[in-house]
């Protein structure tokens, strides 16, 4: 008879022919091959931290980077920007939709 390979699940890799949890942050799709060489996980956006004025957005893209994560917040409707913050306009004011709150 044959023994059968180990195949690691989701989010898991191969370390010394056994599987091991991909660290925080990062991902693998299932079925690497325990009997074969070490594997390694990929990044996602949750190793990204953004700044003031922008928001993180998981996606399926395989190719994670700071600017495929983190967009600009854009302000909605009777919106402005202070501190790279949407807030609301003061009582008999407007603003039409679209200020960008990253500052760029």
């Amino acid at each position: 008879t044959n023994c059968d390979a180990i195949k690691c699940g989701p989010n898991q890799r191969v370390v010394s022919h056994g599987c091991t949890a991909c660290p925080f942050g990062m991902k693998n799709s299932a079925g690497d091959d325990a009997s074969g060489s070490d594997t390694s996980c990929d990044r996602t956006c949750a190793l990204y931290s953004c700044p003031p004025g922008y928001v993180k957005q998981n996606h399926a893209s395989t190719s994670y980077s700071w600017s495929s994560c983190c967009h600009a917040i854009k302000c909605g409707s009777n919106e402005h920007v202070v501190s790279n913050t949407c807030l609301a306009c003061p009582a008999g004011l407007k603003n039409a939709a679209g200020d960008d709150a990253s500052g760029e």
